[in-house]
């Protein structure tokens, strides 16, 4: 048995058990040091160690009583009946050493042990001496991981003890574990001051009641049993404020597992990897400085780079083409929530910046609502950019905004604008404060005396500076009187117009740019002006050759040149002197139109008796889809907030201004014909109301009146004329309708939309049908007309070869799901199945309007029936009733 010993911090060995037992007995080791064989893998005592299996020593056991033996290293053994006595051989050399070098031997060592012990010059000896015996002396401890190990060396002391045949084993170090210590009592109210540390939600310990809400409104209460999820909204000293469904109560934290969710939360926070260089919690506001109607990418950089993901090895693809080959490509709720699945993680692996947060609880609840979830991962292809979109309203507006108030304006704004969610700003920021711009103008001291006047300050003051003249009182200062329609719903335009030369009612009022083009004699005062003051500008515009009611088109010839250059040079005066905006206001953000939606449809006036009354539009309730002409709508504010403080004030909505005939075809002299200082420039709703205009002015205004008091509406395009189309609510029947104003030149079949229809993965124009189509696929069912969209999309992921062999099912089975999503018989159509199949196909639908033709808002003939049949008339198919009852529930309609 080979024996390592650790002495001194460091192992040393390995002896043979001889050797150890002549170390114990001369004192070069201890039984309580540490020591080990080679067979074991940690550290006993040496006592233990050379005591453990002596007796089973052969050479020992079976040698007889007083039996001596010398050792191989020159110790000699005497085996006794109970003890062994261990002493040095002493080796002959020869002749016996005389008495008298023994005397000389002893003296010698005295001496040196006198020496050592008291001289000076030994200090080093005695300090070695006492290290060693230090060394000796200490209590044993367990070592560290033993080092190089160097070569054996054994002290040999003369004395010669006898060391029990038994060793006994030294004691083992008693290690005393310390007193375990109760852990702190839980304390809520120590939690309250941390609200990272909160658990998002709690289990109920026992029943509670909560409120039962509907629509926003307590209707009752609701027994929620023990072990039910509430969420947690706040906890206040032992009180939390919990909430279900809506609903909320306060209730003491021993009803719930707080301890228990808060100890979780704080071990899953523990565990989470740090995030990458970005906020740990992105929905802090105070983790980022204020920002205000923040929408281009600020600290985030761009969401994606592209689209085009790899996704054939995600398993969502997998599960996606499983169910499809399971239900036979009918777009079954199997196969939709498989293609939302994979949709979602197809948006999640195309947000490939680091900075773009979205919050667990963010999908969450996207997830937890079908409405939500079937239009974020099915209303189109570009997921990731709906997600982008979102997510930044709701930092701009705030969360119960986006996810429980006008969730669904919000989600018409993300699909109308998913286009640019690459650059939609995810970075932590402050609530959008909507704050509406003030005039932007800064009038120029045009009498300055710290600078030279540059010629723009001498027209200016020719103007401001000449005496009050008599002149017209131009621009409506009065809303115009209501359209009349004949009996064909086609509008009757008042003819009435100022002759050329008549004069309106005259007042005094200061000298404007538009009375000095309109006369000769002003012009002449205005030349010799600016030539007394140093300045080489002359113009020359003749004598009335146009006037501020002026509604002919000017004549081509000397005049109309001189009027296009003075219109010129006085524009660009009242710009650069701050009479006029140099740039029409900034456009609205989508934030932006969000909140000033919200902002008037939470304080929407009383309507007094005598004032114009506006239908209000359902901004709350109203399903998405047909919000999105609103969402669309990016108005300046400061134009906005002009036509909504005078609905306010007065309860006036201006849907129509001055009709003016001819001059509106000549945009620059339409509008020097009343140039003037005014707060809003070219462009805008308010100029509109000044200038006047034709069709395409009338109809602006109404789309900008409608938007600014929360109603969806576009301008169209009539043959040789502009109306619009209006989303409303039907009080009677409770259906959507979109219908068209101002029609001039012909009806629903003739009139084209001027905003994109985004129901499909290209926005584009559509005609008046595809409109139609939106409110006619709401009234029919909301949540199926988003199912048919899932159905549109399954299609466009379907590879070509699929396409031609499996399109025509999936498209046919979003058609039963809602048969007035018109995108999917236009995918028919393009998919070049054959008349055969187009045919069958125009048999479902048929079948489909004919049995549901009731339903209040969803026609079974008229515009979308005719245009579907066109489209299939295109392509060679028509539309054939499938039997006899189908014909009959068709005819009777």
């Amino acid at each position: 048995m080979q024996i390592y010993v650790y002495r001194n911090e460091q192992e040393l060995g390995p002896y043979s058990k001889e050797t150890v037992l002549e170390g114990l007995t001369q004192e070069a080791f201890s039984a309580s040091d540490y020591a080990r064989t080679e067979e074991m893998a940690e550290y006993g005592t040496l006592g233990e160690i050379v005591s453990s299996g002596r007796d089973s020593s052969p050479a020992v056991a079976s040698r007889p009583a007083g039996a001596r033996e010398t050792s191989r290293s020159g110790v000699v053994r005497v085996q006794a009946a109970s003890r062994v006595a261990v002493v040095p051989r002493v080796v002959a050399t020869g002749k016996k050493r005389s008495p008298i070098l023994t005397g000389a031997i002893v003296t010698a060592l005295a001496v040196a042990g006198a020496y050592i012990g008291f001289s000076p010059n030994a200090v080093g000896v005695r300090t070695y001496f006492a290290s060693m015996i230090g060394q000796f002396g200490k209590a044993p401890s367990r070592p560290p991981a033993p080092a190089a190990t160097p070569a054996p060396q054994i002290a040999v002391v003369p004395v010669v003890p006898e060391v029990p045949a038994d060793i006994p084993p030294a004691p083992k170090p008693t290690v005393v574990p310390p007193a375990p210590v109760a852990p702190p009592a839980f304390d809520s109210a120590k939690l309250a001051l941390n609200p990272a540390a909160w658990p998002k939600a709690v289990r109920l310990v026992q029943d509670a009641a909560f409120p039962a809400v509907l629509n926003g409104r307590v209707v009752g209460a609701i027994k929620v049993p023990a072990g039910s999820p509430v969420k947690l909204i706040k906890i206040d000293g032992e009180n939390l404020t919990l909430d279900y469904q809506g609903g909320q109560a306060v209730l003491s934290w021993k009803l719930t597992n707080l301890e228990e969710a808060a100890a979780e939360a704080a071990r899953l926070a523990a565990a989470a990897p740090p995030a990458p260089a970005a906020p740990a919690k992105p929905t802090l506001a105070t983790a980022a400085p204020a920002a205000s109607g923040s929408w281009l990418w600020k600290h985030s950089g761009p969401n994606f780079e592209s689209t085009n993901v790899d996704t054939s090895s995600m398993p969502e693809s997998y599960a996606l083409e499983r169910a499809l080959l399971n239900w036979k490509y009918q777009v079954t709720p199997e196969v939709e929530s498989a293609y939302l699945h994979f949709s979602k993680a197809k948006a999640l692996r195309e947000i490939t910046n680091s900075h773009s947060l979205l919050p667990t609880d963010f999908l969450a609840w996207i997830d937890s609502d079908p409405i939500v979830a079937t239009t974020v991962y099915g209303a189109r292809e570009d997921s990731a950019g709906i997600l982008c979109l979102l997510r930044s309203l709701e930092l701009d507006l705030g969360r119960d905004v986006v996810r429980h108030d006008y969730t669904q304006l919000a989600l018409a704004v993300a699909v109308a604008e998913a286009k640019n969610g690459a650059t939609a700003d995810l970075s932590a920021r402050n609530l959008l404060q909507l704050t509406i711009p003030g005039d932007p103008r800064h009038p120029a001291d045009t009498h300055a005396k710290d600078r030279p006047l540059d010629v723009n300050d001498h027209i200016i003051n020719f103007l401001e500076d000449h005496a009050p003249i008599d002149g017209d009182t131009f621009g409506s200062n009065q809303r115009p009187p209501e359209l009349k329609y004949d009996a064909h719903g086609v509008a009757i335009i008042a003819r009435e117009k100022t002759a050329k030369g008549q004069e309106k009612t005259k007042v005094k009022r200061g000298l404007l740019a538009a009375d000095v083009i309109e006369s000769k004699a002003l012009q002449t005062e205005f030349n010799a002006y600016m030539a007394a003051h140093g300045q080489q500008v002359r113009i020359d515009c003749g004598d009335h050759v146009i006037s501020p009611n002026q509604h002919d088109m000017i004549p081509k010839g000397p005049n109309a040149d001189g009027i296009l250059k003075a219109y010129k040079l006085f524009r660009e005066a009242y710009e650069a002197k701050g009479r006029l905006p140099q740039a029409r206001d900034p456009f609205a953000t989508p934030a932006e139109r969000c909140a000033f939606l919200i902002r008037n449809d939470t304080h929407f006036p009383e309507h007094n008796p005598g004032q114009r009354k506006w239908e209000r539009f359902p901004l709350k309730t109203a399903p998405w889809p047909t919000l999105t002409l609103l969402a669309e709508d990016n108005t300046p504010l400061r134009e906005r907030e002009e036509i909504w403080q005078r609905f306010v004030d007065t309860g006036e909505a201006i849907t129509y201004g001055e009709y003016i005939d001819g001059i509106a075809q000549q945009y620059d002299f339409q509008s020097a014909r009343r140039l003037s200082p005014y707060a809003f420039t070219y462009g805008s709703f308010q100029m509109m109301m000044k200038d006047g205009g034709v069709c395409g002015t009338m109809a602006n205004m109404g789309v900008r009146t409608s938007a600014a008091l929360g109603t969806p509406a576009c301008t169209a395009g009539q043959p040789g004329h502009c109306a619009l189309i209006v989303f409303s609510l039907d009080k009677k029947t409770h259906a959507f309708t979109c219908h068209g104003e101002q029609y001039a030149t012909g009806g629903d079949d003739a009139t084209h939309p001027h905003a994109n229809w985004v129901f499909g993965d290209t926005d584009a124009r559509r005609d008046m049908a595809w409109h139609q189509s939106v409110a006619y696929g709401v009234n029919a069912g909301f949540q199926s007309y988003l199912d048919s969209m899932v159905a549109l999309e399954v299609y466009h992921h379907l590879p070509k070869a699929a396409q031609k062999a499996q399109g025509l099912t999936v498209l046919q089975s979003g058609l039963v799901a809602n048969r007035y999503n018109i995108a999917l018989v236009e995918a028919a159509v393009a998919n070049g199945e054959g008349k055969a199949g187009l045919e069958a196909f125009g048999t479902t639908l048929m079948k489909e309007l004919a049995e549901h033709g009731s339903t209040p808002g969803c026609p079974s003939k008229g515009l979308y029936y005719t245009t579907v049949e066109q489209l299939l008339a295109k392509h060679g198919a028509a539309m054939k009733a499938d039997g006899s009852e189908v014909a009959t529930a068709v005819s009777a309609k």
